[in-house]
């Protein structure tokens, strides 16, 4: 067990009130051994080292101990600190000076140590063990705990080692559990407090004959504990050690290359995780609002061949919904962009112009391709047809369907692509994209709608534009500088004729 509350936890059921009567005439035996008894005339001693060295002795036989007692003075020694006056109002005794109240505070370090070495309770990253500097007689020996010793023996662990091990049940070094220490890192515990973790004493033990994990076990905790919480698909906090080695070991085995014909180029993306997720449970305004960054990185692998759609082919496009089959399925359309972009090409144009119509056009496609198959799956509309083909896609459908949205008994209608776009984009910026879609469809319409030429046939001749510019822009699209020249207005002085002027008003 390791403990990431700020309160202790009491282990042992038992512990009042005979056992703790048992521990605590233990460690009263140890101090008075070392310290000596306390003197009849405690409380009229003035000398701090004399107050110091029994004030625990004393006031510990005062206190009525109980498991409440015992949380409400951990609290108040460690998780909220209180001044002298707080603690003598929970204790219900009286500290003469501020040496007696540290001095007892003191005492009750060694008090929580050793319940702790007992197995009696496990305390937390709270506990404040600096008192040890202090102790002047061999602590260690009080202990049990085999664990303990070896910490405190061993110079490779320094000071807050010996803290974490505190926060555990550990007694010996077969307790060690990696298991344990990655359940509290995936869970997102840090202790903040620290100056350091887990990771110093499971390098110690791992070639110990009694260590219960293995190099392979280590490795792959190292690798992945430091990334585990920038995974936002939360994918990896949900392996067990044994699973987070063996996903850690395929990755190592692996190249580059090989990673990605092995596990379909994307298996560790967390964008691709997280958009797997969201397609099981049906997410699909939250899938559509991620997917630009996964397309980004496909478009990256395809940025060496010449024909930019060619990303489209891929089978690993839309995370979660291979079932659909991209390429088989809208070939038409993929044909359409495909032409469209070189004829765009062989125009000439800035690269700027070609980035920003096929982000539109981009936009246009995971509507088809990916929205509208999902939405039907799910609400299976009676009158919205999957546009396989350009000829389905119809303007009263895809694009202005107000009848659809006053239909009675029927399921809610799909987004329109306007509103789609709106997900992803400004509106400020919708013109471009009513521009560009009305450019494509007309290219087609124009050049592949006569079944006689020698062009590929995508449309029928019957197919018309389900885009009007005129009508349906609603944004503003960028602003523009202007092309006019400013107009310098001359003064008088300044008129070619201004001599004569002045003359002739001067002789009327």
């Amino acid at each position: 067990m390791i403990n990431t509350a700020d309160e202790l936890i009491v282990t042992n059921t038992n512990l009042f009130p005979d056992d703790f009567s048992i521990r605590l005439k233990e460690i009263l035996s140890a101090l008075e051994s070392v310290r000596g008894k306390v003197p009849d005339n405690y409380t009229s001693l003035s000398r701090a080292d004399e107050i110091g060295r029994n004030a625990f002795q004393f006031y510990a036989t005062q206190i009525r101990f109980n498991d409440d007692m015992l949380r409400e003075l951990y609290i108040a020694l460690y998780v909220e600190p209180l001044e002298k006056e707080g603690l003598e109002r929970i204790l219900d005794v009286s500290f003469p000076t501020d040496r007696h109240f540290k001095s007892f505070r003191e005492g009750c370090g060694i008090l929580y140590l050793f319940l702790w070495g007992h197995s009696d309770l496990v305390l937390s990253w709270r506990f404040n063990k600096s008192f040890l500097r202090l102790v002047n007689f061999d602590h260690a020996a009080l202990i049990p705990k085999k664990l303990w010793s070896f910490i405190c023996s061993d110079k490779r662990f320094n000071f807050e080692t010996q803290r974490l091990i505190l926060m555990t049940d550990w007694k010996s070094i077969q307790d060690i559990s990696l298991s344990e220490v990655w359940d509290v890192v995936r869970t997102g515990f840090k202790a903040t407090q620290t100056k350091t973790n887990f990771r110093g004493i499971l390098k110690a033990v791992l070639h110990h004959e009694k260590c219960q994990f293995s190099e392979k076990n280590l490795r792959a905790f190292e690798a992945l504990s430091a990334v585990v919480n920038l995974d936002k698909s939360g994918y990896i906090a949900t392996l067990d050690i044994e699973q987070l080695t063996e996903y850690h070991s395929e990755f190592s085995v692996y190249g580059k290359d090989g990673k990605r014909k092995r596990y379909n180029q994307d298996f560790r993306n967390r964008n691709f995780i997280t958009l797997t997720q969201l397609s099981t449970k049906n997410q699909i305004l939250e899938y559509v609002k991620l997917l630009p960054y996964h397309i980004s990185r496909i478009r990256y692998r395809k940025n060496h061949t010449q024909n930019w759609w060619g990303y489209l082919r891929e089978s690993g496009l839309y995370p979660g919904r291979e079932h659909i089959g991209i390429q088989s399925s809208f070939s038409d359309w993929i044909s359409a962009l495909e032409y469209y972009d070189a004829y765009q090409l062989s125009k000439g144009g800035s690269a700027t112009t070609h980035k920003s119509r096929r982000g539109n056009l981009r936009i246009l496609v995971d509507y088809i391709f990916l929205y509208i198959p999902w939405y039907q799956e799910v609400n299976n509309h009676p009158n919205i047809p999957v546009p396989y083909k350009i000829s389905d896609f119809k303007r009263w459908a895809f694009w202005s369907n107000e009848p659809l949205k006053s239909a009675k008994d029927k399921p809610e209608p799909p987004l329109t692509a306007k509103e789609f776009y709106k997900l992803r984009r400004s509106e400020k910026t919708l013109s471009s994209f009513v521009n560009e879609c009305s450019d494509f469809f007309d290219y087609v319409i124009a050049e592949h709608s006569d079944s006689e030429s020698f062009n590929d046939f995508l449309v029928g001749e019957s197919f018309n534009n389900p885009i009007n510019k005129d009508y349906d822009k609603e944004g503003s699209g960028k602003r523009r500088s202007t092309d006019k020249v400013a107009l310098h207005i001359l003064a008088d002085h300044e008129h070619p004729f201004w001599p004569m002027v002045n003359t002739n008003s001067g002789a009327s």
